[in-house]
């Protein structure tokens, strides 16, 4: 099996008015989208109120897999998938690099596909 590992830093604009977006019940917040990592393979998004109703007070984040030029090319009637045991952190961390304000980790077998893009983190 193989292994390989990326770090990818990205500084976020607007999260302040994420965050404070999610102080109003209800109200679910454009997404911020980081620019696609790894090659093109991934991408990340947070989502103020989680992106629906009912979390509200809570800020998503979502790791999107993005389709490789070898896997449209190989997909069947517009189907692919990518398959394998991923371990995901993230890091928030203050603009210079001093605190760490939250660590979110997991290890999970995944199998992302046309139709299960993304992978949720959970909520702070």
């Amino acid at each position: 099996m193989s292994r390989t590992s990326l770090t990818y830093e990205w500084q976020i604009n607007g999260a302040a008015a994420l965050y404070e977006a999610t102080k109003t019940p209800g109200v679910t917040s454009a997404p911020l989208c980081s620019r696609p990592f790894g090659g093109g393979r991934w991408r990340l998004f947070l989502h103020g109120n989680n992106g629906r109703p009912g979390f509200d007070g809570y800020v998503g984040v979502f790791l999107q897999c993005e389709p490789t030029v070898e896997e449209k090319r190989g997909d069947v009637m517009g189907k692919w998938n990518r398959e394998g045991k991923y371990s995901f952190t993230i890091d928030l961390q203050t603009l210079d690099g001093e605190q760490t304000l939250v660590t979110v980790s997991t290890r999970e077998d995944v199998t992302f596909t046309n139709e299960v893009r993304g992978f949720s983190f959970g909520m702070w």
